[in-house]
């Protein structure tokens, strides 16, 4: 019935219960699991004096961008052993 099935992650203790019920249904569907975690990067800001972002906002973006990287690899499913 269902192809696809996308589980926005909240940051709550729910996330855990919502991607193995997404994951158990999926199984029995022969469906495919998206989790998708939303982050809200702020604008870069210029300097009036010329149209550089300043570094605080790229160290900013850079540390999100690690941290997401970090999340994306909690929910990575383990491998599975095959003997």
């Amino acid at each position: 019935m269902f192809s696809d099935i996308v589980v926005p992650l909240t940051g709550t203790p729910g996330d855990q219960a919502a991607v193995a019920a997404a994951v158990a249904l999926a199984a029995d569907r022969g469906s495919h699991v998206a989790v998708v975690e939303i982050v809200d990067l702020p604008l870069p800001t210029y300097n009036a004096w010329d149209l550089m972002p300043q570094p605080c906002t790229e160290e900013l973006h850079a540390k999100l961008r690690a941290q997401g990287e970090a999340n994306a690899q909690h929910w990575q499913p383990a491998p599975s052993m095959s003997c």
